[in-house]
């Protein structure tokens, strides 16, 4: 982001000059129109955060602000403040100044189209002609990053070779005793083993792009667990995913089915089938909101001898809400769960 903003100067600057003054002795105003004019934007945005509160809705300082976030690497903040300016002001020069800084914090975030329909709105107020080339060079970038917007495809492959000391997760008893039974000797095929392996794994994931702000995704991810010594516990998981997905910089939405299989020792032993859907809010001062749901039908095989595995099946519907922090360094996050 800090790259498009050294690239990308004020362009309004150029067509029309602007002074604002302070409405009142105690408006950080003035201050910050001084520090900006200084290219202090990073201290002009940080006298206004100290602001925000009992400032924040007055057009001059809304337009300061969001001028400084924007040169401070802060777009999603700028947004919110010069969307504010550019429907409420009322002084004409002031507006276009904010539709302007708006149009290019809507290109810094990749809102295409947003700023792309404000760049062609301001031009048909006829601006300056140092300003319209401006605009018209914004619309080559725009143009040229939707021709960049095309389907992806990736992969990844990683193997990792270690030991576990109880691959069968059992007890190292030769003898466990039950209140009614007494004592049960075990088979030594039921106590814990342990074996070296090698734990591969490897996923594809592949994006279509409709829009910006819409898109296709497909992820197939496959795992094998392979026991050197002890093959009846090696395990193959095949998972796979395809999701719709849309929203903008502040919420994204999604919705998607899952499938899986796990193999144990090559024999069918799980099946699930999955419906998805989530919501992720980005807010201000690093506040971020998530609500997520998925209804679930795990199958366990019974064609291998285990003909009572189908008393394990479940349909499981699952909730799930986050709030997360991010202070500084700290990242404090808080989820709640309900699963029927």
């Amino acid at each position: 982001m800090k790259k498009h903003l050294r690239l990308l100067v004020p362009i309004a600057v150029l067509g029309f000059q602007f002074h604002l003054f302070a409405a009142e002795q105690e408006s950080p105003n003035a201050e910050m129109d001084n520090l900006i004019s200084a290219g202090q934007f990073q201290e002009a945005f940080n006298l206004g955060n100290a602001n925000l509160e009992e400032w924040e809705g007055d057009p001059e300082f809304d337009f300061l602000y969001g001028l400084s976030a924007l040169e401070s690497g802060a777009p999603n903040e700028a947004v919110f403040a010069l969307e504010r300016v550019a429907t409420t002001a009322q002084d004409g020069i002031l507006r276009e100044r904010a539709r302007l800084e708006l149009a290019r914090s809507y290109f810094v975030t990749n809102n295409l189209t947003a700023s792309e329909n404000l760049f062609n709105l301001v031009l048909e107020t006829s601006p300056p002609a140092n300003v319209q080339q401006n605009i018209e060079a914004f619309l080559l970038l725009i143009d040229a990053r939707r021709d960049a917007q095309q389907a992806t495809i990736n992969w990844t492959i990683s193997s990792v070779i270690g030991s576990d000391d109880n691959i069968n997760s059992a007890t190292s008893n030769s003898l466990i005793d039950t209140p009614l039974i007494g004592e049960i000797e075990l088979n030594p095929n039921g106590q814990e083993t342990d074996d070296n392996f090698m734990n591969t794994t490897v996923t594809m994931a592949y994006n279509y792009p409709f829009t910006r702000d819409r898109s296709l995704s497909a992820t197939v991810n496959l795992m094998h667990l392979d026991n050197f010594e002890t093959d009846q516990f090696d395990i193959d998981n095949l998972r796979g995913e395809i999701a719709y997905n849309w929203g903008n910089e502040v919420n994204r939405f999604k919705i998607g089915a899952t499938a899986s299989q796990v193999n144990l020792d090559e024999d069918g032993f799980q099946s699930a089938l999955g419906l998805t859907a989530s919501w992720q809010r980005v807010g201000s001062n690093g506040w971020y909101q998530t609500l997520a749901s998925s209804y679930n039908k795990l199958r366990y095989d019974t064609s291998n001898g285990g003909d009572l595995n189908d008393l394990r099946d479940v349909n499981q519907a699952l909730i799930t809400g986050g709030l997360t922090k991010i202070a500084g360094p700290y990242t404090h996050t808080f989820n709640v769960y309900h699963a029927d």
